[in-house]
């Protein structure tokens, strides 16, 4: 109980990696004790908040590592279906970072790979929505080319540097 109270103590000063050493001696020295459970838990959190700061931080390749543990390590625990869910929000924000850059092939991936990989997670649902706005988005896209084309040829009519006969000898040709 000792031990315990001190690791306690550690992790509300968010001493994290002593807590987490405290922990784990108690799992490895008392592994009948009442506290192993307790203490499995306690790790979990750590490792949520270890992930949380990673994530509110943008680096979302290491919370996402830090989320994968606590599922690996902790499938019983609390946490695990918050890392699962968490993940899923890592994946919605790149896909958005993608989509904003107009990157919608890796949009569309990562999109699909959401509701494939975490098909209850809240993010299932909004990327189902984003796939269908992803495809207007391409759609005006490829709209928008075409209008930037004609008039880039437009105005290469206009200078000169464009004669009628080539656009005519252009089309005839295609």
């Amino acid at each position: 109980e000792k031990s315990w109270n001190k690791a306690i103590e550690n992790f509300n000063n968010k001493n994290y990696t002593e807590a987490e050493n405290i922990l784990n001696s108690i799992i490895e020295k008392y592994p009948t004790s009442e506290f192993v459970g307790k203490s499995k838990e306690k790790i979990a959190e750590i490792y949520w908040n270890r992930a949380i700061e990673k994530f509110d931080s943008k680096n979302y390749a290491e919370a996402a590592n830090i989320l994968n543990s606590i599922i690996e390590k902790y499938p019983t625990s609390g946490f695990a279906e918050k890392s699962k869910e968490k993940i899923a929000e890592i994946y919605w924000n790149i896909a958005m970072e993608k989509f904003n850059n107009k990157d919608y092939i890796e949009t569309e991936n990562i999109l699909n790979n959401i509701i494939e990989t975490y098909p209850t997670s809240n993010f299932a649902e909004k990327s189902k929505k984003a796939l269908q706005e992803l495809q207007i988005a391409k759609m005006k896209s490829k709209a928008q080319d075409v209008i930037n084309a004609k008039k880039r040829r437009k105005s290469e009519i206009m200078n000169g540097s464009t004669t009628m006969l080539q656009v005519i000898t252009e089309t005839i040709g295609n």
